[in-house]
């Protein structure tokens, strides 16, 4: 029998006709169970009430808070709630998260552990501002001063991507929340399940009914709440297609982040560094099966220590961590859906007849694991595949003469989110640093790591705006400035 799971809109759950039936591998049963996840489709009457009940609903919260509901106070002990539900709940969340997009473990508690980092960091900041709020002042001309207060934006839009769906997510909620803005929530109908796990989180604490609403929807229900006026800033992270749509047909502010295709340059370095060098860079590219925009995709090798390096990096994917996402050690299981895998042995066969040559790790499908993708090595790849986020347990391999010509390839990508260098040269480390046009560069560590509290966001066609704390924070709010006589 199908378990069914709703909705939550104004402090509660919603149950409804419409459903996408998933079937998700528990690991504890050691059998498949059948989901049906409900989502909203404003074609039908019901849907469209229930979805202008919300936004009229958020509309009054909105207007409540401007009246001195909800202060900044209270809004910090909400967040400190939700960060004490959700480490109540870590376990349980790891679980679930696994469970239903084949997160291996440590990589699913490793994500939790960023979530409970972005709460926290988001809980910090609010501190800071009920010290120092985020004000400015200014004597004008004459007779009169001028002060700008941040105040709640209004209604928000938040997506979010099935890759890491509690801390992405809480990088839009938690700071929404800070701000005092409502947020209409939605997320992948990838990972339904578990972002339902994160909304019982925020269920738990508490939050006040009109700030939080978790609405899966179609596309055409999406397009057509993207027009509405009374939404007034979107937060997006997702595919890059998708991504500039919105822009093209939203006018208000807006945040999007789009994917990368992390280049990395290796050049000689001590024996030992090097072998630590290639381990790191195939964590980077073949964990969670690269299903990340920074994961490591194009490793441009200096070409002195090319076969050397080379020798080394194989052994890499012979001796992955491959298997069931429910395995101690794994790191690598199979790729979110039937789609993906499709795709990736496309991308795979365009490559090969491309004239690239594939190394792929020697290990048959594991068993309870769909869309298994074997981590890959693609030598001698077209500038159309470095060019293209692969998404994949894939990692373009070739060689280059030196620093420069690594730069000036990585300058042309259109995707600059993040970029790395190993290095034991800190010339060559110092020039990185300043001549890449990266939104992150990283020095001697792989371009998957990211610091929660930071800006994050990249050049190009990776997206538009930064999101962290104090970035998001901002973008949920609005400046409002006031004017008077001086006395």
């Amino acid at each position: 029998m199908a378990r069914r799971l709703g909705i939550y809109t104004l402090g509660h759950y919603l149950s409804l006709p419409n459903a996408l039936s998933k079937k998700i591998w528990n690991p504890l049963l050691k059998n498949y169970e059948t989901w049906e996840l409900s989502y909203l489709d404003t074609s039908k009457a019901q849907d469209k009430a229930n979805l202008e009940e919300t936004l009229e609903g958020m509309l009054l919260t909105h207007q409540q808070i401007l009246k001195g509901f909800f202060p900044l106070v209270e809004r910090v002990e909400c967040l400190e709630r939700i960060e004490a539900e959700f480490s109540k709940n870590f376990n349980n969340l790891a679980a679930i998260l696994s469970m239903e997009i084949q997160k291996p473990t440590a990589l699913a508690q490793l994500e939790c552990e960023r979530s409970l980092d972005t709460i926290r960091a988001t809980i910090e900041l609010g501190r800071e501002l009920l010290k120092k709020p985020l004000t400015r002042e200014a004597e004008g001309r004459g007779s009169f001063r001028g002060s700008s207060s941040a105040r709640p934006r209004g209604i928000a839009l938040g997506v979010t991507p099935f890759n890491f769906p509690y801390n992405l997510s809480l990088h839009k909620i938690a700071p929404a929340l800070l701000a005092g803005s409502p947020l209409i929530w939605r997320p992948s109908e990838k990972c339904q399940l578990t972002n339902l796990a994160l909304v019982d989180v925020l269920h738990a604490a508490k939050v006040p009914a009109g700030l939080i609403a978790f609405l899966p929807m179609t596309h055409k229900s999406f397009w057509n709440l993207l027009e509405d006026s009374r939404i007034n800033c979107v937060s997006f992270t997702g595919s890059e297609k998708i991504g500039w749509q919105i822009r093209e047909r939203f006018k208000g502010p807006l945040i999007l982040e789009l994917g990368g295709t992390a280049p990395v340059y290796l050049e000689k370095m001590k024996d030992l560094e090097l072998q630590n060098a290639l381990k790191e860079i195939a964590v980077s590219a073949f964990s969670f099966s690269g299903q990340s925009c920074i994961s490591a995709q194009n490793l441009a090798i200096q070409e002195d220590i090319f076969e050397e390096a080379v020798s080394l990096l194989k052994k890499e994917v012979d001796t992955f961590p491959s298997g069931s996402a429910d395995a101690e050690k794994v790191l690598c299981s199979g790729v979110i859906d039937e789609d993906a895998y499709n795709r990736i042995q496309k991308t795979l066969n365009h490559a090969t007849k491309d004239g690239a040559e594939l190394y792929s790790q020697k290990i048959s499908p594991p068993e309870n694991v769909l869309n298994f993708v074997a981590p890959t090595l693609i030598f001698n790849p077209s500038e159309k595949l470095k060019s293209e986020e692969l998404f994949a347990p894939l990692l373009n391999v070739f060689k280059v003469k030196n620093i420069d010509e690594f730069i000036t390839f990585a300058n042309h990508l259109p995707h600059r989110l993040q970029a790395a260098i190993y290095s034991s040269d800190s010339m060559s480390l110092e020039k990185a640093e300043r001549e890449l046009v990266f939104g992150g560069v990283a020095l001697n560590i792989a371009p998957s790591v990211r610091v929660d509290s930071l800006p994050y966001g990249g050049r190009g066609l990776a997206g538009l705006g930064s999101e962290d704390p104090q970035s998001s924070y901002e973008f949920f709010s609005a400046m409002k400035t006031i004017y008077a006589k001086k006395n």
